[in-house]
């Protein structure tokens, strides 16, 4: 993961499209992330029978790992996650979504505009911050670890792209690809 990481980084990333179950991809990851004896993480897909698509499995992998190690340290403790996959035939666009409930500081994540979000978060060195506060400035905070920028740039290596929504009484973190 380190050295794709670099590569992605480097923009020397050599993509390696296969068929891949999606479904399987993402199980691999949702078992190694119990609690309790309990999984928090439910799985929903559209089609329901999802066909298989060309993409490369070890980014796929890297953006949901993000995408769930954000959603279980900025959502509630012990909430519950879902992802939600989905396949549009007509426009051969696969997305995957993975929803959490809300945690620490997700009203003042609430006021921000949608471009200042995505501009913000997905930025080189930042982060969102653990604590809630009435100035803005404090909301995104630098970080050691790039790791929603590489999210980013893997989603582009697909020709595809990020998103994330701070909603009333969730979060939505959005990837798609062709």
């Amino acid at each position: 993961d380190h050295a794709m990481s670099l590569d992605v980084i480097n923009e020397v990333y050599d993509v390696r499209k296969e068929r891949v179950t999606v479904p399987e991809v993402l199980a691999s990851i949702r078992r190694q992330t119990t609690s309790n004896g309990r999984s928090r993480f439910t799985l929903k897909k559209h089609p329901n029978s999802f066909p298989v698509l060309g993409l490369d499995p070890r980014l796929l992998r890297h953006i949901y790992q993000n995408a769930l190690s954000n959603a279980c340290r900025y959502g509630r403790p012990g909430g519950d996650i879902v992802t939600e996959i989905a396949y549009d035939e007509e426009n051969r666009e696969f997305r995957l979504d993975v929803l959490n409930e809300p945690g620490v500081g997700h009203t003042d994540f609430v006021k921000l505009s949608q471009e200042e979000v995505n501009s913000r978060v997905f930025a080189q060195g930042s982060r969102l911050h653990e604590g809630s506060s009435d100035d803005e400035t404090n909301i995104v905070a630098n970080s050691s670890g790039d790791g929603a920028w590489i999210v980013k740039k893997c989603a582009q290596i697909h020709r595809g792209g990020v998103s994330l929504r701070f909603e009333t009484d969730r979060t939505v973190f959005s990837f798609w690809c062709p």
